[in-house]
């Protein structure tokens, strides 16, 4: 019997003792070798001899169908394989045989067939995307006598007055007036209904879901709307259209004065004898990509030094795309902080009966929410609305 040395071992033989050994050696190996053949031979023709059956077994089977009257391409399909049975017989041996199999087998040869693969998700239905909402704080009213009415106090403009002056030894000094006045607005309320039967909910529970986050939306969508355009009558909020005073251009002389002159110019009306800082500017994507697409007499795109590369935030503006504005000739310019949106309630969800509704096996999903959105008195100076880009472009170059 065979056993392997280690170097060492193998080192220390003579030369005869070597010789014999790595004869031994060879032969050992050559042995393990033919076994190894031996056995992986035995192993494909097992798996050969397997293959065959299962080969039998088939003709077998689409003889039985064919015996039970199968018609079609089944047929055709059987014909083929029994007329090159030996040819795919010799191809499995080694052999290289040609086979052809005229009958095209197609997925429609599966009459019936019932699968298929559902995807598990639902599409989303389009929505404006909602920026101005999350501009400003969010208050909770928590009191719950409000009788539906938030008042606050407000500094008077008209009547206050700030006298403060450098005095002489001995002279009389100056007298300010400080006077404020009371304001109040309601809190509205926004809703929507959806009827559904009691089916819908039963057999249709995937789509049952979507209804929730779609009422939810429409509540939102109104909601910055309201906040954005609300006239303040006919339970309207409020909004910053508005409110906010419209801006008035003066000429200034600016050579060729684009958005970006604009919105500079906008700014320094708000902040010139006041102590608002604005920190954002609304307008849609139509008039964004105007302004980004201002070139040089040479078409290259003008990059302004007072502007982030992103033109995201234009002289400690940030620029928020919205289509709540819908006027590409506007924008709206103002402080964030001068504004908060006070909150009765969250987006409340109920389910109810209407009419007929119980013996009919339907129901109403109702969404609500109540608030109101201010901008004091005395702060409305801290925005801008811009009505008449194109005009005041104009005006700013004359």
């Amino acid at each position: 019997m065979f056993t392997k040395k280690t170097q060492a071992e193998i080192d220390k033989m003579t030369p005869e003792h070597a010789e014999d050994y790595f004869a031994a050696k060879e032969a050992y190996e050559l042995t393990q070798r033919d076994e190894a053949i031996k056995a992986a031979t035995e192993k494909l023709e097992k798996e050969l001899t397997d293959t065959m059956n299962k080969m039998d077994q088939l003709g077998l089977k689409i003889q039985e169908l064919e015996t039970k009257g199968t018609v079609g391409e089944d047929n055709a399909v059987r014909k083929e394989f029994e007329a090159n049975k030996e040819k795919i017989r010799s191809i499995m041996k080694g052999g290289r045989e040609a086979v052809v199999i005229k009958a095209l087998t197609t997925r429609a040869s599966a009459v019936n067939n019932p699968n298929f693969y559902g995807l598990p998700d639902i599409g989303q239905l389009q929505h404006r995307a909602i920026r101005v909402t999350d501009l400003f704080m969010k208050k909770k009213i928590s009191d719950a006598n409000t009788n539906g009415i938030i008042t606050y106090m407000d500094w008077d403009a008209d009547t206050t007055v700030r006298a403060a002056a450098m005095r002489a030894e001995g002279a009389l000094f100056p007298e300010s007036t400080a006077k404020w006045k009371k304001g109040s607005i309601p809190i509205e309320k926004i809703g929507d209904t959806l009827v559904v039967t009691e089916e819908f909910g039963e057999d249709a529970q995937d789509f049952e879901n979507e209804l929730v986050p779609f009422l939810q939306t429409n509540i939102a969508l109104t909601e910055e709307n309201q906040i954005f355009q609300g006239g303040g009558t006919s339970n309207e909020l409020f909004g910053l259209a508005t409110v906010a005073p419209v801006y008035v251009p003066t000429a200034q002389a600016i050579q060729d004065p684009t958005i970006y002159d604009l919105i500079n110019a906008v700014k320094a009306d708000i902040t010139t004898g006041t102590n608002f800082m604005p920190d954002f500017v609304i307008m849609n994507e139509t008039c964004y990509n105007k302004m980004i697409s201002t070139k040089d007499d040479h078409g290259n795109y003008i990059q302004p030094p007072f502007a982030d590369r992103q033109l995201t935030n234009i002289s400690g503006l940030t620029v928020v795309i919205s289509s709540v504005l819908a006027n590409s000739n506007a924008m709206m310019i103002g402080q964030r902080s001068k504004g908060a949106i006070y909150e009765r309630t969250g987006i409340e969800l109920s389910e109810g009966y209407t009419g007929t509704q119980f013996t009919e096996d339907e129901k109403t999903i109702k969404a609500r929410k109540r608030m109101a959105f201010l901008v004091r008195d005395c702060e409305k100076d801290a925005f801008r609305y811009v009505t008449n880009i194109s005009g005041n472009l104009v005006t700013l170059g004359s």
